[in-house]
């Protein structure tokens, strides 16, 4: 009892020194056990985001593990890929039906052997003849009737000689036409037409499909003025009294596409300052060029491609050698032209070469331009368009313009004047020769329509891939190696039905591409 005594009483004397070290002690093993504890949840927690990042890895790189979704969605790109199929079989379909068949005014011969060679192959020379005589060199004659206008190689066209002129043409007689069609066709319009299918030798088979592909759009474009015209009694009530001009292929193609150039929209770029025009502004850069074009078109979109003339099938220009080649003189030849070149357009209106329609992605159709200048009656602007909705052969209005300055091309003009058309008294008299508009025919505007035909192509099957990791939605839309080839016009089948003369186009505000109504004749000539 007496040693713990003196213990505690040394203790007792050294009480600060004891309550020092056993702090140190206890606070060293607090510290041990914390750090211990925040490492520990440290590394679990490395673990987890580490396992985490894997996991988003594999989802990027598409190694999934679940087989279950890499089936699922195997199905729907056959779904997507399969209803893709079906809607161009239907369009396609319903185009052989109802626009692309081939004249039933022909021997029933030629459009046998039309339909069963192979695009790029020659048939009977007498056939060729038979289509260059019988059938293509009426082509006007025939769209005249469908618009309801004077043929300007109709032989009534000279008529008595009217009442003499007035003015700097005073003394000279202004030959007259009865007033009894429905609208005119501008003469010079129809004259440059009429030269595209005077042809004095015999075409090629590749000539006649594409002069053929030509008529079609005409003739739709004309069935849509018609049926705008339809249910006017006179030329007094005509919604479109004049028709200037009308241009398919590459004479319709623009050298400045989609309101690029001189009097057309002035596009401003939004990556740039406020108010900065694009290709007109120096600080204003450059709108990025639409997907597919290369060359100097892509390094500057705004820049006009040069558009050469239409080709020369036989020989005759004299600023071009035979079958479109250029005049090298004592330059190296000249490549040959494709009779195809610039006569398609891509999907933003960008004239193409045969080279570089076959090397685009527009595999399931063809577009081939057009261009109509007329005057119309602005009230029925909505009953045009519809029309033009409703046309069997799908047609893309992609811009419009309205009393556009006259820019030169074709044989009307975009003003008043030159209109082969007068207000008298109410009433539009159908005359030949230089007349105006009076000022009484306010709703009369002068409307200038571009865009493009769809002609679609013979249905290919795509190439779906069977790799899961592949099994991505663009890599489904890309079809077959040889889908990229595109014939100039597809062989339709033959028809023994024909559209009676008038029958105007239907008016059902249904698809482009979709059926007519039941009991609508086929339209051919």
């Amino acid at each position: 009892m007496d040693q713990v005594k003196q213990y505690l009483k040394v203790m007792n004397k050294h009480r600060f020194w004891i309550g020092c070290v056993l702090s140190l002690c206890i606070g060293l093993a607090c510290w041990f056990k914390a750090t211990g504890d925040l490492q520990a949840a440290q590394k679990k927690d490395a673990e987890i985001i580490k396992q985490n990042f894997t996991t988003l890895a594999s989802v990027k790189a598409g190694l999934l593990p679940n087989e279950t979704w890499f089936q699922e969605k195997s199905k729907a790109i056959k779904r997507v890929v399969s209803e893709v199929e079906r809607q161009w079989k239907q369009r396609y379909d319903t185009q052989q039906k109802f626009v692309t068949i081939w004249p039933t005014s022909l021997s029933e011969d030629f459009r046998r052997e039309i339909v069963a060679t192979p695009l790029e192959a020659e048939i009977s020379p007498n056939l060729l003849e038979e289509y260059r005589d019988k059938y293509v060199r009426d082509s006007v004659k025939r769209l005249c009737k469908i618009l309801d206008c004077r043929w300007v190689l109709d032989p009534a066209a000279a008529g008595d000689e009217g009442p003499a002129l007035s003015g700097p043409k005073a003394g000279t007689a202004k030959p007259m036409v009865k007033d009894n069609f429905k609208m005119v066709w501008d003469d010079a319009s129809q004259s440059d037409l009429q030269k595209q299918v005077d042809w004095p030798n015999r075409p090629m088979t590749k000539r006649v499909r594409m002069m053929q592909e030509d008529i079609w759009v005409y003739e739709a474009l004309c069935r849509v003025i018609a049926a705008t015209n339809k249910d006017a009694r006179g030329s007094w009530e005509a919604r479109i009294p004049t028709l200037r001009t009308m241009t398919v292929g590459i004479n319709a193609a623009e050298s400045n596409p989609l309101g690029r150039g001189k009097n057309r929209i002035a596009r401003l770029d939004p990556t740039k300052k406020e108010g900065a025009v694009a290709g007109t502004d120096p600080k204003a850069g450059m709108l990025p060029p639409p997907a597919g074009e290369a060359g100097a078109a892509a390094a500057d979109p705004n820049a006009p491609i040069t558009i050469p003339p239409p080709y020369d099938w036989d020989g005759t220009n004299s600023t071009r050698g035979p079958r479109g080649l250029a005049p090298t003189g004592g330059e190296a030849p000249a490549a040959e032209r494709a009779p195809e070149d610039y006569r398609y357009v891509s999907d933003k209106a960008r004239p193409l070469t045969l080279k570089e329609q076959k090397e685009s992605n527009l595999t399931e159709f063809r577009l081939i331009p057009f261009c109509v200048r007329m005057d119309i009656d602005q009230r029925y602007l909505d009953v045009l368009f519809n029309n033009v909705h409703s046309s069997p052969l799908p047609l893309e209005v992609q811009q419009v313009r309205i009393n556009s300055p006259d820019d030169g091309k074709g044989g009307g003009s975009s003003s008043r004047g030159g209109s082969a058309v007068m207000m008298e008294s109410g009433r539009m008299n159908l005359n030949r020769g230089t007349a105006t508009l009076s000022d009484d025919a306010t709703d009369i505007i002068s409307l200038e329509l571009r865009g493009a035909a769809y002609f679609f192509n013979e249905p290919k099957k795509f190439d779906v891939p069977t790799d899961p990791a592949a099994a991505t939605p663009e890599a489904a839309a890309s079809p077959a190696p040889d889908a990229a080839a595109v014939p100039p016009v597809a062989a339709p089948p033959v028809a023994d039905q024909t559209a009676p003369a008038g029958a105007p186009a239907p008016t059902a505000g249904a698809p482009p591409a979709a059926a007519p109504p039941a009991g609508t004749p086929p339209v051919a000539q």
